[in-house]
């Protein structure tokens, strides 16, 4: 059984993850409170297990190549057809 959970913010998101680590997170770079860089770097210090696909509207190659290098497995950008989506967290889930 499968479950999805919303997270409002980085700080919710990290929340979330202390009580139940996801097999993958689907992070925002642009949230309040805490941006998706700084949840990132949260997640990949204290939960190396979760897989991590970044949801952006930037398609710097710099910017995806350093998040990359950080620990993010993939980078998608906001008008990704869903089933791109779905097939990158089953790619990233698998691994």
């Amino acid at each position: 059984v499968r479950e999805v959970k919303d997270a409002e913010n980085g700080k919710d998101l990290l929340a979330l993850i202390k009580n139940e680590e996801p097999d993958v997170a689907i992070v925002d770079l642009q949230m309040p409170i805490m941006d998706g860089a700084e949840t990132c770097e949260h997640i990949i210090k204290r939960h190396p297990e979760v897989k991590i696909i970044i949801l952006t509207m930037h398609d710097s190659d710099k910017y995806i190549l350093h998040m990359m290098e950080m620990g993010v497995h993939a980078f998608l950008l906001k008008n990704t057809e869903p089933d791109e989506l779905e097939n990158a967290i089953y790619s990233v889930a698998e691994k």
